[in-house]
């Protein structure tokens, strides 16, 4: 009896460990990282898993400096890979820490690959003159920031228009704002409503970035749609400012895990 006990927390163990990839290259103004997290299970018990046991929060400090520090909901694809920047920090190794729905804290260490090799990071884009400004009605927004003015102004969302899964859909987001936090949410177009004549749409949560002395606005990862819709990008600059954009993607098959 006592054989089958450790042998089900054995199997229970590896089913919920996670295989982390992570690469980083330091240049000489930037290190980019990339990181593919991915259960050590086969494709479809992952679906149930992603749903029941989701990562929530990701934490990467170059050496003790903390460089990425980000919360997610079930909304990201089932095997997340995410790539983001940060200024060059005199440091040797990468400190990822993964923290699940269930409170359950995962470690891993990555020696920082150093490129001889000058690359000075340029802007994406300019803000503009005269940008669209508006006060943001959708609740869920207002439920998280209050009565703000949205800018439609200085970022940059680079995605598909058509995804034919909506299953593992790339999003990059960048900017030139020197950001507090940045708020990616997806607003699918759900069910056909007979009596208004109307789509009506979902709005929910995927994933926050919550910016460093250390970040640089230039990320990316990869979530799921259950249909065509918009993804909204919320900018909270540290001005108190609030920046934003949008971009629609047409999805052929529904992507909900």
């Amino acid at each position: 009896m006592r054989i089958i006990f450790i042998l089900i927390i054995f199997i229970s163990a590896n089913l919920f460990a996670l295989d982390m990839k992570i690469k980083s290259k330091q240049y000489n103004n930037t290190t980019v990282v990339k990181a593919l997290i991915g259960n050590k299970v086969e494709f479809h018990k992952l679906v149930k898993l992603q749903k029941e046991n989701h990562i929530t929060n990701i934490k990467i400090k170059a050496d003790d400096k903390l460089v990425l520090n980000m919360m997610l909901s079930k909304n990201i694809s089932a095997k997340p890979m995410l790539k983001f920047k940060y200024k060059n920090i005199d440091a040797n190794s990468l400190h990822v820490e993964l923290k699940r729905v269930d409170s359950n804290i995962e470690k891993y260490t990555k020696k920082i690959q150093k490129v001889d090799r000058n690359i000075v990071l340029k802007p994406y884009l300019k803000l503009k003159n005269n940008p669209k400004k508006y006060k943001a009605k959708l609740k869920i927004i207002q439920k998280l920031y209050g009565d703000i003015i949205l800018t439609e102004d200085g970022i940059e969302i680079i995605a598909p228009d058509r995804a034919s899964w909506g299953g593992s859909i790339p999003v990059a987001v960048r900017s030139i704002i020197q950001a507090k936090s940045l708020t990616l949410f997806v607003q699918v177009e759900d069910v056909y409503d007979i009596r208004s004549n109307s789509i009506n749409k979902t709005m929910e949560f995927v994933c926050k970035w919550l910016e460093t002395p250390y970040s640089i606005v230039d990320n990316y990862i990869k979530i799921q749609m259950k249909h065509s819709g918009d993804i909204i990008v919320i900018l909270e600059a540290n001005d108190g400012k609030f920046y934003t954009a949008m971009k629609h993607i047409k999805v052929e098959l529904a992507g909900e895990n």
